[in-house]
């Protein structure tokens, strides 16, 4: 057996260094995150895996549902709604649309003591889905979502996967550190004639029998949740995210040339996503309306520019076709999925979401809301589009900036600001 000395000796000669907390003079541990942002294994806090129910309370389509999170000992690593729907109606051969095309306006929001630490639009769940996902992943949540060849209107059990929060909601470390009802998810869910498509122009009709959240993660031990319980009496928890912004903007058809101004963002900017989707889709309340379908613009002459109003080319320095910006730039390799998206059956589903970032290559921590690389923006990001072929329908393009933020949790509430 070696001795303590020998297996210094050794680690110091293969460039390891032990360190005895007692030097560590001057460092104010109880500043540092309780749980690291970038750090991927969790296993000296973490138990066997747990998977817990929580239910809505008389959950309604056409309005805003919430849901108050109890104090249980797990530390979440993911969120899904189940829906318990009955059977799609209405209109001729009745079909639900996927489950990220049901969140209305408002979107979904992650609060915490009644003040809102993560907005996700519908916009940012739908890029999520599949910019955020490799394939397998993607096929297996187009399963659970409804986003399939052959859509379902079947009463049953319908899935969303709230993906986009656990940018936060990751790093809070175990529920049963907080008390019961401080942590709540609000959910803006469309009326049913506006997630029902059918074959006529009569409007659909649906009903939600049953909602849940599920909670999925990983037991904590009562040391554990006892440390955090201390942290948040205390100097409080920090964790670091993207926040992401959305604004919709619209163009009619025929457009030629436009420029989109993101006026009133200050701040770290990683990177944007950009959506074109056909209006009457998005706005449609009868079966033959209702549609999820995008506007691709593949044309050589089709061009964009990111910048600042001082320097409109500032990102590329010049103006580049969309194709490549969504194809080719290093906007489409950050992120886990590509934007040439294949579904179940191996055809191509047409989605034009468009990549723009400023950070490095796809890693586990970028899918969790961490990247590097970023452009500093005061109220004059913009990026314009010249169309040299014409559109043909009249669009909305809804763009999801994220920018660099952290929030400090504590017992009596939370702080969020921008992060440098």
């Amino acid at each position: 057996m070696a001795t303590q000395v020998e297996t210094q000796t050794k680690l110091q000669s293969a460039g390891v260094s032990q360190v005895n907390h007692s030097q560590l003079s001057g460092i104010d541990m109880e500043s540092a995150p309780l749980t690291f942002f970038h750090q991927k294994i969790r296993s000296d806090t973490g138990q066997h895996r747990y998977s817990n129910s929580v239910s809505f309370n008389a959950p309604t389509l056409g309005q805003d549902n919430r849901i108050y999170l109890p104090s249980i000992s797990v530390m979440p690593e993911q969120l899904v709604l189940e829906f318990t729907m009955g059977a799609a109606g209405g209109t001729s051969s009745p079909l639900y649309m996927p489950t990220y095309f049901w969140v209305g306006n408002a979107g979904i929001r992650l609060l915490y003591k009644n003040t809102v630490v993560y907005n996700c639009s519908q916009a940012e769940l739908e890029a999520d889905f599949y910019l955020n996902n490799d394939y397998r992943e993607l096929h297996r949540k187009q399963a659970i979502s409804n986003d399939l060849a052959t859509r379902s209107g079947a009463a049953g059990l319908y899935y969303l996967d709230l993906q986009p929060l656990m940018k936060v909601f990751s790093h809070i470390g175990s529920l049963d550190a907080y008390d019961a009802n401080a942590w709540s998810i609000e959910i803006d869910i469309k009326s049913a004639a506006k997630i029902v498509s059918g074959g006529n122009d009569t409007a659909g009709t649906g009903s939600i029998n049953a909602l849940s959240l599920l909670i999925v993660g990983h037991r904590a031990s009562a040391e554990f949740a006892m440390a955090m319980r201390n942290k948040l009496n205390s100097s409080g928890l920090m964790i670091q995210y993207l926040r992401s912004h959305t604004q919709r903007d619209k163009y009619a058809a025929g457009a030629g040339a436009a420029t989109f101004s993101l006026n009133q963002l200050e701040g770290n900017v990683s990177g944007m996503v950009l959506l074109h989707r056909v209006q009457a889709g998005i706005n449609g309340a009868v079966g033959d309306a209702v549609a999820d379908t995008y506007q691709t613009f593949d044309e050589a002459d089709t061009t964009i520019e990111v910048g600042r109003s001082s320097n409109p080319v500032e990102l590329y320095g010049r103006a580049v076709p969309e194709k490549q910006v969504r194809l080719v730039l290093n906007g489409n390799r950050t992120f886990a999925g590509i934007p040439n998206y294949l579904g179940v059956d191996g055809d191509d589903i047409g989605k034009n979401i468009v990549p723009i970032s400023m950070a490095d290559k796809h890693s586990e921590d970028s899918k969790n809301g961490q990247s590097s690389g970023h452009i500093y923006v005061k109220n004059d990001l913009q990026f314009t589009y010249n169309w040299g072929s014409a559109t043909t329908t009249a669009n909305y393009l809804d763009s999801i900036t994220f920018i660099h933020r952290y929030a400090i949790v504590r017992s009596d509430g939370v702080f969020t600001n921008n992060s440098f």
